[in-house]
């Protein structure tokens, strides 16, 4: 599931959706905003900054095994103005922030492949 401020979103029909959505790509630096974002705490409205989930043991091992045959799910923020979120980014990862977070921190790359997400995909899996 993803937790959003405008509601709750099933994860796994969403990527069955998406999958024949184009593939784009992007800067990796227009994403890195969005592994400060709270969500790593798996919705519980509390920031959770890069060091805390670098210095966490399972978030590193999921890191360093993030599977990265699969494209990242982004969209659009739509929470531009939810300063409880604190994200600062154009775009919201929807999913794989461990594999983001492979990407830049391990791989260091300088472009990302993902796949953009419309607001009609995400309302159509909206739970409530």
């Amino acid at each position: 599931m993803i937790q959003r401020s405008f509601g709750l979103f099933d994860i796994i029909t969403l990527c069955e959706i998406t999958k024949n959505n184009p593939l784009i790509q992007l800067n990796i630096e227009d994403l890195v905003p969005c592994l400060d974002d709270w969500v790593w705490k798996c919705g519980t409205p509390s920031q959770v900054w890069k060091k805390e989930v670098l210095d966490d043991e399972n978030h590193i091992d999921r890191i360093k095994n993030a599977d990265l045959q699969y494209p990242i799910l982004i969209s659009e923020n739509f929470d531009i103005n939810d300063e409880s979120r604190g994200l600062q980014s154009k775009y919201d990862c929807l999913d794989g922030l461990h594999r983001l977070s492979h990407l830049h921190f391990i791989m260091q790359q300088k472009q990302i492949v993902a796949q953009m997400v419309t607001w009609e995909q995400l309302q159509s899996v909206k739970l409530k």
